[in-house]
């Protein structure tokens, strides 16, 4: 189930405004070379949004422990109903439905308690028209963020009344059980390609494909399970379908990766050309974030390759095959959020 729900946090890990600055900004455009002084004060400002973005990267990483924590309780409140029925289920299920509502109002709490107002950009540097329209994206942080604690809110009741329900049910039917939590997981990846979309608006180089690239990821994975959820509610789905959707998704996942893998090009020979900004801390920082999206690049391959299996499985009906595949996908989703993090702290320190 992690692999379902790690990919939630790829939206705000991967696509902080700051990372996403610091890793596409370019050089010549963003300090003049030959003022040290604003060069420093770029990078503080860099340092000190980085360092604000984490507190909404925080929150993201506490969702997803709360929705893997939802999550957990369907495999739970099953093995109440089978040992013991209604009479132990029920009292269980209720004091869940507590815990996770509660659980629920921590989220929303840490949200309100964060900074809404990112760092100003600093006074003496000149802001050129791209770094104004990501700085723009910057300050939607907090809206994006909140529209996905109330979507995770809205669809953690509606799961937790199916939670509810299932205990007191005379009849153990588990259908609509899974089909719920089918329902959350979808609807939270839904979520993260909204914010990955808004996220990326205005943006060029490697961070907006890589975005598209996470975005096609999701799509794959809710194409899958929306095919696995009418099996479970007991309807024929259209299996060539959802696997020629899984198809076409890898196809897009690797244009994109080719597409970072372009932009990276792009912009080390734009270093090249300017030899005394990359020798400035400033220059080192983002030359090591470059290095990092290239090691991204290998991982969102090594996803659609790993899509492509799927499709191949959801086509011979080898649930076993299946499962592999979701603990290859599990094991990519960690290592891509790994490197993400990498990142980000790399760049949060880079201010000194």
């Amino acid at each position: 189930m992690k692999l379902l729900v790690s990919g939630l946090a790829a939206a705000v890990l991967c696509l902080s405004a700051a990372s996403v600055q610091a890793a596409s900004a370019p050089p010549a455009a963003t300090i003049p070379q030959d003022q040290t002084a604003e060069a420093a004060a770029m990078q503080e400002w860099l340092a000190a949004t980085m360092r604000w973005a984490q507190g909404y990267d925080a929150l993201t990483t506490q969702m997803i422990d709360t929705l893997t924590w939802l999550l957990d309780g369907a495999e739970e409140v099953v093995v109440k109903v089978q040992t013991g029925g209604p009479a132990v289920a029920k009292p269980w299920a209720d004091g869940w439905a507590a815990e996770a509502r509660a659980r629920l109002e921590v989220d929303m709490a840490a949200y309100t308690a964060l900074p809404t107002e990112a760092p100003p950009f600093p006074r003496n540097v000149r802001i050129p028209p791209e770094v104004q329209t990501r700085m723009e994206m910057v300050g939607q942080t907090p809206d994006q963020v909140g529209r996905m604690v109330l979507r995770q809110r809205h669809a953690s009741e509606e799961y937790i009344a199916v939670i509810q329900s299932t205990a007191a049910a005379k009849k153990e039917d588990f259908a609509p059980l899974e089909s719920a939590r089918m329902g959350l997981m979808i609807a939270q990846l839904e979520a993260e390609i909204t914010m990955l979309q808004s996220a990326s608006t205005g943006l060029t180089g490697p961070n907006l494909h890589l975005a598209r690239s996470q975005m096609t990821t999701n799509r794959a994975i809710i194409a899958w399970l929306e095919h696995n959820r009418l099996l479970f509610m007991g309807r024929a789905p259209d299996t060539p379908a959802a696997a020629a959707a899984i198809r076409v998704q890898a196809v897009e996942g690797r244009r994109e990766v080719e597409a970072v893998r372009g932009s990276i090009i792009d912009l080390r020979q734009r270093f090249r050309e300017e030899p005394s900004f990359a020798d400035t801390p400033l220059g080192g920082l983002l030359l090591a974030a470059l290095v990092t999206l290239e090691r991204s690049a290998d991982v969102e391959e090594r996803m659609a390759g790993t899509l492509d299996e799927l499709a191949d499985a959801l086509l011979s009906g080898d649930e076993a095959a299946d499962d592999e595949i979701g603990i290859k996908l599990e094991t990519l989703t960690n290592e891509r959020i790994a490197i993400d993090a990498a990142r980000r702290q790399m760049i949060a320190q880079g201010g000194g």
